[in-house]
């Protein structure tokens, strides 16, 4: 068929596209239809714009002429004439590549990437034949992501991301990579890795390492305090490199690892981040970040000199062709050479020396990724982004990567030139801004928003003190040592909440370079981190210029420096498609606004155009974030209807997995279908919630009528029960209903809730009651009722959307099937499957909890360390906020949350004790109050999901069906504010109770939650949930209560809560 022909034919379904929607009434997307018709640019073509400008991982030498480079989506670099004369060499694949060896007649590259969604490892491996020149892709088996290679007599040994399916993180090839086995290896994700001649070392994310000898494999531990990002063998030993200027010597005839000195101050060594160590005979050399020095020792790392490189950037990697000769690469694109060993090196490929723009922050999502993106595609300069927060152990010890390495595979994709996570040295946030501005030299510093991010509030000063740090003299002794020059940017730009004389950038603005939208680039983002606009303000600057207030790049004057290699770049996009693009996503938009409005099956059919319409690369990012706008019991039908053929999907393969494993864990959510149940029970009364029948707990008004608000017409007004919101009496305040955004309107006694089509502006209620719900995962079946949803054929379909996949193999989806089926079949847990997972995950991917449904199994849950009761009570505590009541005085099996471990013991540990009866689930709070800190105020107005960031809270998770995957979420704050959330949807709002009080001791909370809203089946005694909390605050110490090493709120990271029979 003819070029000719296959447009006709292409144009010709595009009309019949067009007249089937017109017909159906579908004129939104009858008009983006005939925008897509257009050529989109694919992930691909725009990661491949940009692969000249990428930065470099490593580099080969095969010969003294021959050599070879690999970097960021897929570059490929190759020299024959010892590094003069690069070339650019075509790559089969986009993806990143993290390491590259070679044997007489192949060579092999590896790299992969994560997706986005389901935070799926995915490896590649390419190969050549002809010394570099030309590449194929060597394998299709199903490997990780793959950060390392080395081969030793013709076996290629691989290793990278822990691969679920065949549990192993290192691979093994005898025939050029055309075929890989797993070998055993008892790891996580694997930070660095090598192999000699007598096995493998590797390492991972944990800092936990593995010798694999011929015969066997010997553990260790390299310590804490940074991870280690390279290992080369010396002799019989190995060294390894890392964070915090970490070097250490470690091999099976050592007990652990011992550190090795440097020729350099304590002060200064901390700022380091070693990334590459390369040997010759015995000599080795080290460096990393700064690239201004490097380490060299020539008896086998017993001894060390250190020397200035001249080179402006830091190193990724080193390689030594013999004792003189040697390249090093770096993360911005350049290639240096060296010919007397290291003590002085040239230029070899010209590329930037130094960030435009650096953005600093304390988390991902605080990252400033549309003004990054739009310095890097738009003016074509350097930016780079750091996450300052410290690695959680747990989170990298999940069988998936966490979420901040996903991140950090993604950032190089969408044109930056590098996104890492780097825990803040000697714990001074400030003297990592000052080293890092030393080290990146960038133009412009963004900082993140120090109102909106907890944990920036607590760091926004520190630019400042970073900046004073020109006249400190310990730091400047130690950017000395390090071959550095205090540096200050030409400007600080914040990001800051929307007000005048501020600046903004747009996802929708369009890139005039490339012709695409700053939306196409942050499409490959998880959904969480896309924002439609950043908006800043300069709030510092060195220069006279008024533009610095008007833009980001404004006042900065274009420099070599900081100019991205733009010499292949094209345009990828077109300004047709462009706006075709707005057009579909608009579309989307309003699909979603009528999902509850128009039939259901008019739509589905609107749905099934949007599959039609949207071009491959837009169903993951469009459709997965309209999964979320639906995930709400007025639309779950809605919501459940777009995953099913989202799931479908293999153009999309990462969102099809993703939501698979949304049906799944959604579908079989007790807390879920709770929640469903409750709307359906108010819709089938008529609008009435049955709750309302029921009890209220016992609750007291306030004691002082001076404190009740001036309209309080009499003290009956204050003897008010409340009964239809979530929020109870406020001691100090007039009992009221608190509504979405603050509101606060009188309460009747007892009042009921009502449907949304009787509310009135003049008689507001709480939100809208849904209409009737098509059940989770029973697509083709009438309506069924919750406690029969879990059938043997759901079961199977469960099981049956997840086959194939990588998340089929993880311990979180073993113990979600776990759950379902104990549901299902009413009987205690299979032991004999919960012991032959916990045999295979013994060091990764929850053991813990294995372990606890061990105990749980066989009724021994409460000796568990992590375990804590629910007392019954016949006598209900009365809501008032002191703990005297029998039930809280008998409980002695509570919760108390403690430090992070490897810090002091809390020297005010906070107190949560648990009590029920057959309506509501009692929970007291006693939060102990640092001397000298002020005494909390009492909100008059709390509405629903506030932000607690910035502001002392306690958070609880309570998992009812223990699947570790879903929990209802529920923050109290010091101030008596509170926060609801279940699987992250800010529409679940169940009923609860609260009362506060706080004095100069403590604060204290008691709560009373409506059991039949956090579970189908209300809990007796013997039952058990999984329960966890913590408490922080920008004036207290993080605590937490969990099983595992973490403060962050894991539903894997609870402990157990036993119910026990009334006393």
């Amino acid at each position: 068929m003819s070029q000719i022909q296959i447009r006709l034919r292409f144009q010709l379904e595009w009309l019949l596209l067009l007249r089937n929607a017109m017909l159906c009434g579908m004129c939104a997307f009858a008009c983006v239809a005939i925008l897509a018709a257009g050529c989109l640019a694919s992930d691909e073509d725009i990661v491949r714009a940009a692969t000249e400008s990428a930065g470099l991982n490593d580099v080969a030498v095969l010969s003294e002429n021959v050599l070879v480079s690999i970097g960021d989506r897929g570059l490929i670099l190759q020299s024959e004439d010892g590094g003069h004369r690069w070339q650019s060499r075509y790559s089969p694949s986009h993806l990143t590549l993290h390491a590259v060896a070679s044997e007489p007649g192949c060579l092999l590259a590896v790299g992969g990437e994560i997706g986005p969604y389901t935070k799926k490892s995915s490896g590649v491996v390419l190969r050549s034949v002809d010394r570099g020149r030309t590449w194929q892709i060597a394998t299709q088996d199903n490997l990780p992501r793959l950060i390392g290679v080395a081969v030793q007599s013709g076996r290629w040994l691989a290793w990278g991301d822990f691969s679920p399916a065949h549990r192993s993180v290192c691979f093994e090839s005898n025939d050029q990579g055309r075929t890989w086995q797993p070998l055993p290896a008892k790891l996580s994700h694997v930070a660095a890795g090598n192999a000699s001649i007598d096995g493998v070392c590797l390492v991972d994310l944990l800092g936990r390492t593995e010798l694999g000898g011929n015969t066997q494999a010997e553990h260790s531990h390299v310590g804490s305090g940074g991870v280690i990002n390279t290992v080369v063998p010396i002799k019989d030993f190995w060294l390894a490199a890392g964070q915090r200027g970490k070097l250490l010597l470690g091999g099976a005839e050592l007990d652990g690892w011992a550190s090795v000195g440097l020729p350099i101050s304590d002060s200064a060594r901390e700022l380091i981040s070693f990334k590459a160590l390369a040997t010759s005979g015995p000599n080795v050399w080290l460096a990393g970040n700064p690239g201004t020095i490097l380490f060299h020792s020539d008896d086998g790392g017993l001894s060390w000199s250190k020397s200035n490189t001249g080179i402006p950037t830091p190193v990724s990697s080193l390689e030594f062709f013999d004792a003189a000769r040697g390249w090093a690469v770096t993360k911005l694109g350049g290639i240096w050479a060296t010919r007397d060993g290291g003590r002085s090196w040239y230029s070899q490929r010209h590329a930037p020396t130094r960030l435009s723009v650096l953005s600093i922050s304390q988390t991902d999502s605080s990252a400033a990724w549309i003004p990054l993106a739009t310095a890097a595609w738009d003016h074509q300069v350097t930016a780079g982004s750091i996450d300052l927060r410290e690695n959680d152990a747990v989170l990298e010890a999940d069988h998936v990567p966490s979420h901040g390495r996903t991140i950090e595979a993604i950032a190089s994709q969408i044109g930056l030139s590098f996104h890492e996570h780097r825990p803040s040295p000697g714990g001074s946030i400030a003297k990592s801004i000052a080293f890092y501005l030393a080290s990146w030299r960038p133009d412009v510093l963004l900082q993140q928003n120090p109102v909106t991010d907890g944990a920036a509030s607590q760091n926004s000063g520190h630019w400042q003190d970073a900046l004073a740090m020109q006249n400190d003299a310990s730091t400047q002794q130690a950017l000395a040592e390090l071959g550095l020059q205090y540096w200050r940017p030409i400007k600080i730009v914040q990001v800051c909440e929307p007000r005048p004389n501020v600046y903004s950038e747009s996802s929708s603005k369009i890139l005039s370079q490339v012709g695409l939208t700053v939306e196409d680039l942050l499409g490959m983002l998880p959904v969480e981190e896309r924002v439609d606009t950043t908006t800043m303000q300069t709030v510092w600057t060195a220069s006279n210029s008024p533009e610095v207030h008007e833009r980001l790049m404004g006042g900065i004057a274009p420099t070599e420096a900081t100019r991205l290699n733009t010499g292949t770049r094209r345009s990828v996009g077109s300004y047709q498609v462009v706006v075709g693009r707005m057009a579909r996503q608009q579309a989307i938009q309003r699909m979603i606004a009528q999902a509850s409005e128009l039939p259901f099956e008019a739509w589905q059919e609107q749905l099934q155009l949007a599959f039609r319409v949207l071009p491959t690369r837009e169903v993951g990012p469009m459709l997965v974030e309209a999964a979320g706008k639906l995930r709400h019991p007025t639309t779950w039908r809605h919501y459940e209807y777009l995953l099913e053929n989202l799931t479908a999907q293999g153009s999309s393969r990462d969102a099809a997995i993703w939501a698979a494993s949304q049906l799944v864990t959604s579908g079989t959510s007790d807390e879920l279908l709770a929640w469903n149940r409750m709307f359906e029970a108010q819709t089938d009364n008529g609008g009435v919630s049955l709750a309302s029948a029921q009890s209220t707990p016992n609750q007291v008004s306030t004691a002082d009528p001076a404190a009740v608000s001036s309209d309080a017409s009499s003290a009956d007004d204050r003897a008010k029960v409340w009964s239809g919101s979530p929020f109870g009496d406020l001691p100090g305040g007039t009992p009221a209903d608190v509504l979405p955004g603050g509101a606060v309107v009188s309460a009747a006694a007892h009042t009921a809730i009502r449907s949304a089509e009787k509310l009135t502006s003049e008689n507001p209620m709480p939100p809208a009651i849904p209409s009737k719900l098509t059940p989770p995962l029973v697509a083709d079946e009438s309506w069924l009722p919750p406690h029969q949803r879990f059938s043997q054929a759901v079961l199977s379909r469960n099981h049956g959307l997840l086959n194939g996949t990588d998340l089929q193999f993880t311990t979180r989806y073993k113990l979600l099937s776990a759950s379902v089926q104990r549901r299902a079949s009413g009987t205690a847990s299979d032991l004999a499957a919960i012991d032959t997972t916990h045999r295979e995950s013994p060091l990764l991917g929850w053991p813990q909890m294995l372990s606890q449904e061990q105990s749980v199994a066989r009724g021994t849950a409460l000796n568990q360390k992590w375990s804590c009761s629910a007392t019954g009570t016949v006598e209900r505590p009365k809501l008032d906020g002191v703990l005297d009541e029998a039930c809280w005085l008998n409980n002695t099996k509570h919760m108390q949350l403690s430090a992070p471990f490897g810090t002091p013991k809390s020297k005010h540990p906070t107190t949560v004790r648990f009590a029920f009866d057959s309506e509501y689930l009692y929970v007291a709070i006693e939060a102990p109050i640092v001397f000298g800190t002020q005494i909390p105020t009492t909100s008059n107005k709390r509405g629903y999901d506030a932000n607690l960031n910035g502001v002392d809270h306690v958070e609880l998770l309570l998992d009812t069906d223990r699947d570790y995957n879903t929990a209802v979420h529920l923050g109290i704050a010091s101030d008596g504010r509170t926060f609801d959330r279940c699987g992250g949807m800010e529409a679940y709002n169940p009923r609860w109770f609260v009362a506060h009080t706080a004095n100069e001791q403590r604060w204290t909370a008691e709560l009373a939650i409506q059991l039949e809203n956090l579970t189908l089946m209300p809990p007796a005694p013997g039952d058990v949930w999984a329960v966890t909390a913590r408490r922080t605050g920008p004036e207290v110490e993080s605590q937490s209560w969990s099983r595992l090493r973490t403060t962050a709120l894991l539903p894997h990271s609870a402990g157990v809560l036993v119910f026990e029979s009334a006393q």
